[in-house]
């Protein structure tokens, strides 16, 4: 289902925290709803990194093993699928 407004899109970002951003080693993840899974997308589109979570709100990932770059996140919720800009350096 996709938004139907901007501020919908609002919601649902201020309803997620990942942090930090840039990182080098892990990315903390706490979220309004439970997590189903996160998945790393490079610049070109291809996933680089996929986790399966357990509906936990907050998780931790290891990003260490990841080049340094941009990546796109992926995180299915409960609520929907919302992405996000990564930097790992």
């Amino acid at each position: 289902e996709m938004p139907t407004s901007t501020q919908e899109i609002e919601e649902e970002a201020s309803s997620v925290l990942v942090f930090p951003n840039p990182t080098r080693d892990v990315l903390q993840i706490n979220s309004e709803y439970p997590i189903r899974s996160v998945s790393l997308f490079n610049i070109s589109g291809k996933e680089s990194a996929k986790w399966t979570i357990q509906n936990q709100k907050s998780v931790i990932l290891e990003v260490n093993h990841m080049p340094a770059g941009i990546y796109m996140m992926e995180m299915e919720t409960d609520n929907g699928t919302l992405a996000k800009k990564i930097v790992i350096e």
